[in-house]
């Protein structure tokens, strides 16, 4: 493990100590990992696994789709049920509210449990599945105060061995153009460990909706924000590691309007002499996402941070390498990650994992194009509509 693998233990402490957050002890990792980064191989063994599940199948993930992919998948899941095998799904009142009410009839009907989390108010032929107890105008009243948290999770876990998580939804977006999908570029992991029992805590706690403590132990296999405590140590955790990073901070990130002290953090661990490299998209699925990136550029490029903008397709990946320690999962770079959506990212430490990390980022970055200073007026027109809607970054 490289020397920042752990955090020392006095600044440790005092993370959790202003994050108030319960004991946390040091687990060894993941028995193994798998990165994947190409969608088809990712869901074929995805669906290899729902169709070999002996006990059980919970799926947690913002978008479910039924188009090309999403009916294979909820297919599989279907026949895993009627075969005997629990299988919950949890999917996102508004990532999949296009055909939420469709596939929970469906899949309730064959046995399955469903569950949407927060529909949206205009949406009451959904609160059924909502997972809430009370009287419609109640729940109303729920989703009315929570609307601008989402579940962003994208977790599976198979017969409480195997976990599917990193920024593939259930959606064919992801697949190739001769499959059918956008091609859109994103990082999975399938993992295995015997003890999956705090991640397997995640999905109860949300699949119940149980109150939201604090009660994970294992902080160095994954991180969430489940509740207020949590987050506010995960932040502060992401800070830490970026401020006192030694080699390297290269990030890969569909959604990039960062908090100023993350850009003061990057800026810090560059002037530390940290290779400090960014892989952003030049075309989104969220339309005015690279116009406001645009807005970070010019302060990041004058001192000397690389900024890559990928060009062959829809960058949608979130991937954070720091030193020989990495995050994949489903956080993004911007303000609805860290302070509303509920997120999951898996820690990765394995040193032929982090190889191939790098070995993936570089293909990223030889397939993008380098930004540079003189490149970006300050004065011109689409800098100053970058910088008006960076305004609205907070709801984005």
């Amino acid at each position: 493990m490289a020397q920042f693998g752990k955090p020392n233990k006095r600044s440790l402490r005092r993370l959790v100590n202003s994050a108030q957050h319960p004991r946390l002890t040091v687990h060894s990792g993941w028995q193994s990992e798998q990165l994947l980064t190409d969608a088809s191989q990712y869901f074929a063994l995805m669906l290899n696994d729902i169709n070999t599940a002996k006990k059980s199948i919970d799926f947690n993930f913002y978008i479910v789709r039924l188009d090309s992919l999403g009916s294979k998948i909820i297919d599989a899941l279907i026949k895993a049920s009627q075969r005997g095998v629990q299988v919950r799904l949890l999917m996102d009142g508004v990532g999949s509210s296009e055909h939420a009410g469709i596939i929970a009839e469906r899949m309730s009907k064959a046995g399955c449990e469903v569950q949407i989390f927060s529909p949206l108010p205009f949406s009451p032929n959904l609160y059924r599945w909502s997972g809430l107890q009370g009287s419609g105008m109640q729940k109303l009243m729920h989703f009315l105060m929570n609307i601008n948290q989402r579940n962003h999770y994208k977790l599976g876990i198979i017969d409480h061995r195997i976990i599917w998580s990193g920024s593939f939804n259930i959606s064919a977006d992801h697949l190739a153009f001769e499959f059918g999908g956008q091609g859109w570029r994103d990082y999975g992991v399938r993992l295995t460990d015997d003890d999956t029992d705090d991640i397997q805590h995640c999905f109860e706690v949300l699949w119940s909706n149980a109150a939201r403590r604090p009660t994970l132990s294992r902080w160095n296999r994954f991180r969430t924000n489940l509740s207020v405590p949590m987050r506010m140590f995960y932040n502060k955790l992401m800070l830490f590691r970026i401020r006192y990073a030694k080699k390297r901070i290269w990030i890969s990130n569909a959604y990039f309007a960062p908090s100023r002290t993350i850009v003061r953090a990057l800026i810090k661990a560059k002037k530390n002499k940290v290779d400090v490299r960014l892989i952003l998209p030049s075309v989104s699925d969220v339309v005015l996402f690279p116009t406001i990136s645009r807005s970070y550029y010019r302060q990041l490029l004058k001192h000397d941070i690389r900024i890559y903008k990928y060009s062959q397709r829809i960058l949608h990946a979130k991937v954070m390498l720091i030193d020989d320690h990495c995050w994949v999962g489903s956080t993004n770079l911007n303000h609805r990650s860290f302070y509303h959506d509920l997120e999951l990212d898996i820690t990765l430490e394995k040193p032929e994992t982090i190889k191939a990390i790098k070995q993936q980022l570089r293909i990223d970055m030889q397939q993008s194009y380098k930004l540079h200073y003189n490149d970006f007026s300050p004065y011109s027109w689409i800098m100053l509509k970058a910088h008006f809607l960076r305004i609205f970054r907070y709801w984005l």
